[in-house]
């Protein structure tokens, strides 16, 4: 190893302690939302600085130890999950919304330890097992967001990556992207938004709108970026993203036809779809007079028609008819992580595959128990969800709530034509969303610092082993 790699890992080392300690201080001092904060711009720096992951090159944003290539939001969640455990333990309430997703989660760990005692090839046992890491762990660092601050801390976020999407879509247009070496990381397309990100940042879209509708004063600059980051997917030409938008646009519908629309925000329904009508409108209409006209109409052509998406079509479903044969011989516990069913066509090689389907795929990985205990899960955080948007006395939360109900929906309806399962990406928006879904009526504890002391405790304190059995109706 050369001096200078030598020189850039121990520096990588003081840094991480360094972290680590300031996180330890922030548990400390009851300051999970900073954490939170700190995380999430982590995840979505490197999601839109390296959102081809498969091409980053060795570096900060991909880490290589020992061999084993690491995310820098992997590195992030381990030092917040320990900084959870290394901090003094504050005691409370634990949702009963978090025992189904233990469940799941201690199960999905064991089908580790079954991949390997069936002999699974390791590197793939270790790679599909990272999921319930990823999502865990981001439910970890969303457990100490404070939804009414984030919901208040939108507006700036909001409009940067709006302003990213925008330059996305233009370089994509023009085939384009942006390429920069620095001496602790290589970036080669720059500017260009993978599947995952979009879907993210529809996501996090949905989540601007609904907050800015339910604020007493609204920002028309906040809304119009939170429309904006709904065309994420033009950026690309991949099908799925548009799925993810279809999910949220029609969960925010049904809720504004909803009864707790009326109570929750001052904007009338039809004054909402009327304005995120006209500006999806007026976009596509700016973009049909323009010299790339014939490019958009291209990218929509690629992602809906041509023989390409028949291919997929077809692969998909001969991947879920040889993942039903492999459920069949081990049904109930199925074959472990790490399984894989053999893809062959006329336009690919010979290869191995998940089924793409992430009900075929928990099914041959965990077996109908697993499955189950995912449905489990999935309908209880979802019922929270919507609980919460019905029922919390905070608009604020109430609007977040939903917008991460909503991606969850989306997330999942994608997994059922991708292998979500095994994107770390996707993983993680899930386990954010599940996190803020069942831990947003946890308020964070008043600070024992001389100058919060006199402020009075937002939770009531309990026992640490006590189980708040009506956390999904507040």
């Amino acid at each position: 190893m050369h001096r200078p790699s030598l020189l850039l890992l121990a520096i990588g080392g003081v840094a991480l302690l360094w972290v680590l300690g300031w996180f330890i201080r922030l548990e400390r001092r009851n300051e999970r939302h900073t954490i939170f904060l700190v995380f999430v711009s982590v995840y979505l720096a490197e999601a839109i600085l390296a959102s081809h992951s498969a091409g980053v090159a060795v570096g900060l944003l991909r880490p290589q130890i020992a061999g084993q290539d690491f995310r820098l939001p992997d590195v992030v969640i381990a030092l917040v999950v320990a900084a959870r455990f290394l901090g003094p333990s504050k005691g409370g309430r634990i949702p009963s919304g978090v025992l189904p997703l233990c469940a799941f989660g201690a199960w999905y760990a064991t089908a580790v330890v079954i991949g390997l005692l069936n002999q699974l090839p390791t590197s793939e046992v270790l790679f599909q097992g990272k999921a319930i890491f990823y999502v865990l762990g981001a439910v970890v660092a969303a457990a100490g967001a404070d939804t009414r601050r984030l919901a208040d801390q939108l507006a700036a976020p909001a409009v940067v990556l709006a302003a990213v999407v925008a330059l996305a879509t233009v370089l994509g247009f023009v085939d384009r992207s942006l390429a920069l070496s620095t001496p602790v990381q290589r970036f080669d397309h720059l500017g260009v938004l993978s599947n995952d990100t979009a879907s993210a940042l529809v996501v996090i879209g949905g989540l601007v709108l609904l907050v800015e509708a339910v604020r007493p004063r609204r920002r028309l600059v906040v809304g119009v970026a939170g429309i904006g980051l709904l065309l994420a997917p033009l950026a690309g030409d991949h099908r799925a993203s548009y799925l993810v938008l279809a999910v949220v646009l029609g969960g925010v519908v049904l809720a504004v036809l909803g009864r707790t629309w009326t109570r929750r925000s001052t904007i009338g329904g039809a004054a909402l779809m009327l304005s995120m009508s006209g500006v999806l409108v007026f976009g596509m209409a700016a973009a049909a007079l323009t010299p790339l006209a014939d490019v958009v109409v291209a990218r929509f052509d690629t992602a809906f028609e041509g023989d390409a998406t028949v291919r997929s079509a077809e692969s998909r479903v001969e991947l879920a008819r040889r993942a039903v044969d492999r459920i069949a011989e081990h049904p109930i516990i199925g074959w472990g992580a790490g399984m894989q069913v053999i893809r062959t066509g006329e336009y690919v090689d010979d290869d191995f595959a998940s089924a793409h389907n992430l009900m075929l795929d928990l099914a041959m990985r965990s077996g109908m128990i697993g499955l189950l205990l995912f449905l489990v899960a999935l309908v209880s955080t979802e019922r929270i969800g919507v609980q919460r948007w019905r029922r919390d006395e905070d608009n604020r939360t109430a609007a977040v709530c939903l917008a991460a109900t909503l991606g969850v929906a989306a997330v999942v309806t994608k997994a059922m034509v991708e292998p979500a399962l095994d994107k770390y990406r996707l993983s993680m928006l899930v386990g954010l969303c599940v996190g803020l879904i069942l831990f947003a009526d946890r308020r964070p504890a008043a600070s024992t610092s001389p100058e919060r002391a006199a402020r009075p405790p937002l939770i009531r304190p309990l026992t640490p082993l006590s189980v708040d059995a009506g956390a999904g109706a507040p």
